[in-house]
């Protein structure tokens, strides 16, 4: 430890130097409540990124569950197409379901803006 004054080395922890007499405690920098602070700030700034971060994978998990929903109902409507084509389902049940399909995409969608 050296005097923040005249710089002359001290003892650990002496609280004035003994070549100057400087206080070596005027520094707030260097007290225990100083150094607290900077912990406390620290875990603050900490646990506001976390919260950040699981809003943020929040966030993600949701529009990972959208798109697996949207492809479901895609595969969905490409099954009526088929069905359409080989004579399953008439043109109105078709349309009347792919409106229906169209219309939970959208909802979807609007879920995850």
């Amino acid at each position: 430890m050296f005097c923040k004054k005249c710089g002359k080395e001290l003892d650990f922890g002496s609280n004035f130097c003994n070549f100057c007499g400087a206080n070596q405690n005027e520094d707030v920098q260097n007290s225990a409540a100083f150094n607290f602070g900077k912990v406390l700030g620290t875990i603050g700034v900490l646990a506001a990124t976390n919260k950040i971060m699981d809003d943020f994978n929040e966030k993600e998990r949701k529009k990972i569950n959208a798109t697996a929903k949207i492809g479901a109902l895609n595969m969905e409507a490409t099954d009526l197409m088929i069905k359409l084509n080989g004579g399953a389902i008439s043109k109105e049940e078709y349309d009347r379901r792919c409106y229906d399909i169209d219309n939970q995409i959208k909802e979807i969608r609007e879920s995850v803006k």
